[in-house]
Order: C-alpha cells, then sequence, then structure tokens
C-alpha cells in the first residue's frame, strides 16, 4: 500500500479508532462536502483542494475501518470505471470539438453486459488479526 495510505490508516488508529460508524462517517462526509461548496462560493481554490483531499482521507479511512484496502478497492473501481464505452452520440459530439467544459461522460447504456467488468471488492478485504 502507498505510503500515504499506510499513513491515513494510521491516522485512524491514533485519532479517530477502527470502528466503522455509519452516521459518524457521513457526518464528516457532509462537513467536508459542506466546506467544498463553502470554498466553491469564496473562489477559495486551497479551500476546495483542501476539501477535496479531506473527502479522500475519510473515505480512505473509512474504507480500512470497514477492512478493506483503498488502494486494491480504488484498483477495482478505475478497472470497472474504464471497462465503460462512451455513449455513441456524445462520442461522436466529442470527436467534432463539441464538448462543453466539464460536461459529464455519459456511458453507453447498448454496451454488452459480458463486455463490462464489475468491480471484485472481496479481493480487496485487509487480513483481520
Amino acid at each position: 500500500m502507498s505510503k500515504p495510505l499506510v499513513d491515513i490508516m494510521k491516522l485512524n488508529k491514533e485519532r479517530y479508532g477502527t470502528t466503522f460508524d455509519f452516521n459518524k462517517a457521513l457526518d464528516k462526509l457532509k462537513e467536508e462536502l459542506q466546506e467544498f461548496i463553502d470554498a466553491e462560493e469564496m473562489q477559495d481554490e486551497e479551500g476546495k483542494v483542501d476539501a477535496l483531499a479531506d473527502i479522500i482521507v475519510i473515505a480512505a479511512g473509512e474504507l480500512v475501518k470497514l477492512r478493506y484496502n483503498p488502494e486494491l478497492t480504488l484498483k477495482q473501481t478505475v478497472k470497472e470505471i474504464s471497462s465503460r464505452r462512451q455513449d455513441p452520440a456524445q462520442a461522436q459530439r466529442w470527436a467534432a470539438n463539441n464538448k462543453q467544459p466539464g460536461e459529464k461522460w455519459l456511458k453507453d447504456i447498448n454496451q454488452p453486459k459480458d463486455t463490462l467488468y464489475k468491480a471484485d471488492y472481496s479481493t480487496c478485504k485487509l487480513p483481520t488479526n
């Protein structure tokens, strides 16, 4: 596991404990999301970066509390997302340089199911001690 993720594990163990509590996790994520919204309203780029980084730290810590390796879960998620094909009409528009800034990438809803990868998070479980 990468050093930042190991540091997150250590931070959780030392400061927050290792027991997953849905409501506490949700409260922490909501607080950081509100900080992100507030930073946008103030046009505070560093505030936005800080809030997003804090969300990553919280999410990774909560994954560990659920006994999952955050790095491996991210790899599974990226593999699943990367197996998706773009909506053909959108792909055609984008190829013609008709892409709106920040436009959401749309999935091809007709992509054959056998070409889609489904994340296997069971391979990401941390050993129990």
